[in-house]
């Protein structure tokens, strides 16, 4: 027999790890362990951050939001209805060169309204044609108010609010046809004194037509003469 390795005693075979030695012995791999459980607690984890994150992101674009509302409710707007279509009061002639058979003018006066209205500042014109031989007499008044800065619409408020106090004084006559007019009415105190009222924007127009009581003059005559100027002045504010 060749020399070599001894012949194994009896049939003992492959025992496994030798006794007393962990299964972690160097050369061979522990067994694997189970990662069901790390993966659940991962999962979980990432979860709740991600519904952390949405919470957090839900209150703050609604506190934004909030704070928008907040703030556009508690800023007070400047522009409370429409901006002045008017910003010169036609003088008397303009009004003249629209109408014929006028008296000869008497008056032609600029005038600096005074208003408690904080908002506004009033300027008008007033008119006077009377010849002192004529029978009938007509007077012409312009207002203008106007909007302060940062009081966008004030203007044409005040003058509807002027319309109103005006237009409610005298006899109800009916509507009257003025091209361009927001409203107007017609009034009278008597069969030889007709007002027409306009409202045009921020303006304000009002048209006084007297006749003498011997100028046999009727109301529907009146009437139509004074809607003669009314028209003009109306006319003249878009010049």
């Amino acid at each position: 027999m060749q020399p070599g390795y001894p012949p194994p005693q009896g049939n003992q075979g492959y025992q496994g790890y030798p006794q007393g030695y962990p299964q972690g012995y160097p050369g061979y791999p522990p067994p694997k362990k189970s990662n069901t459980g790390l993966i659940v607690t991962l999962c979980l984890v990432g979860v709740l951050l991600l519904a952390g994150l949405g919470v957090g992101a839900y209150f703050l674009i609604d506190s934004g939001s909030s704070s928008s509302r907040s703030t556009s409710a508690a800023a007070p707007s400047s522009a409370v209805g429409p901006a002045d279509r008017f910003t010169d009061v036609p003088v008397c002639s303009d009004v003249e060169s629209r109408v014929s058979g006028l008296p000869e003018k008497m008056t032609d006066e600029a005038k600096d309204l005074g208003t408690s209205d904080p908002d506004v500042s009033m300027s008008g014109h007033s008119c006077l044609w009377d010849s002192g031989e004529s029978p009938i007499r007509v007077e012409l008044a312009i207002h203008l108010s106007i909007s302060l800065p940062g009081k966008t619409g004030a203007g044409t408020a005040a003058a509807s609010r002027y319309y109103d106090t005006m237009a409610g004084q005298g006899t109800p006559g009916g509507s009257a046809d003025v091209p361009g007019a927001d409203k107007a009415e017609r009034t009278s105190f008597n069969t030889n004194e007709c007002t027409v009222h306009v409202l045009i924007g921020n303006a304000y127009i009002g048209a006084t037509y007297y006749a003498d009581d011997d100028a046999s003059i009727s109301t529907s005559t009146c009437e139509a003469d004074v809607l003669k100027v009314a028209k003009a002045a109306a006319e003249s504010l878009g010049r």
